[in-house]
């Protein structure tokens, strides 16, 4: 609302498209279906937070695009010479750009990454594979830094020895 105002006295590209609204709508909605693909990862969901991704990447892109030109534009910027009184909303306003730029560049980072994650996903040949990462806390015994460092903690960590193998 704040933008608003300034933008009926300074005109200003960005906020002329209304870029912080537009962009900001856009983020909501992209990370909403992520969050709801994350908590149930049935393949529609996956691949419609993969498409809200790519599109919220390409118009941060332009975003970000659309602030730089805002930042660079120095139309105001002689008023600042000759009027310093009149040069505090001008400067108000290029602080809150620079601000949102960098909201921006955070969202198409975040976009880019998200958006790279549901690709893995959903760009592979078949669903039946599947990916495990397994940790496991190995133990050795006698180790001094472990408080409770006992024999039978390190044999249930140990993991079961390969059977069928053929050695050469």
């Amino acid at each position: 609302m704040v933008m608003a105002m300034v933008n009926s006295y300074l005109w200003i590209l960005a906020l002329t498209v209304h870029v912080p609204l537009w962009s900001g709508l856009l983020y909501i909605i992209s990370g909403s279906i992520s969050v709801v693909a994350a908590k149930n990862p049935k393949i529609p969901l996956v691949k419609g937070s993969l498409g809200m991704n790519i599109i919220s990447s390409v118009l941060a892109g332009c975003a970000m695009i659309l602030y730089l030109i805002s930042l660079m534009e120095s139309r105001y910027q002689s008023r600042c010479d000759w009027y310093p009184e009149n040069c505090f909303p001008y400067k108000v306003t290029m602080a809150c750009i620079m601000v949102l730029f960098l909201f921006t560049f955070l969202e198409f980072c975040v976009s880019i990454s998200t958006a790279a994650f549901g690709c893995k996903t959903v760009c592979r040949d078949s669903y039946s594979q599947v990916s495990v990462v397994i940790y496991q806390n190995m133990v050795p015994p006698g180790d001094p830094t472990t408080a409770t460092n006992t024999h039978t903690d390190a044999v249930a960590c140990t993991p079961p020895p390969y059977k069928g193998l053929a050695t050469a």
